[in-house]
């Protein structure tokens, strides 16, 4: 059975430009060989939403919110496995959390 990843929340920004300056700055020091960022969009904002002709059934986005209607933006940060090879035999985090 394949198992889920797991993403582990880090913080929730508003979207506004501080919030994607703070996201921006977050992606510019990440080490982008170990870990990588997930976006997420929050409490919808109905006001944009209505003026590009969304309707206005509240059941619209039940499973998830676009960033561009989105209030807040929460950040995950997930933790690459590294693959496996004949030379470093090294277990990733997954692989640790797997076996217990």
């Amino acid at each position: 059975m394949k198992e889920k990843k797991q993403y582990n929340f880090l913080m929730k920004v508003p979207n506004n430009n501080m919030g994607l300056m703070v996201i921006n700055t977050m992606k510019q020091y990440l080490n982008k060989d170990s870990y990588r960022l997930k976006l997420r969009g929050t409490n919808p904002d109905w006001e944009k939403a209505l003026n590009d002709g969304i309707p206005a059934s509240r059941n619209y986005f039940q499973t998830h919110t676009p960033l561009k209607y989105a209030r807040e933006i929460r950040v995950y940060l997930h933790a690459k496995v590294p693959t496996w090879t004949t030379d470093t035999q090294c277990l990733g985090i997954d692989d640790v959390k797997r076996r217990q």
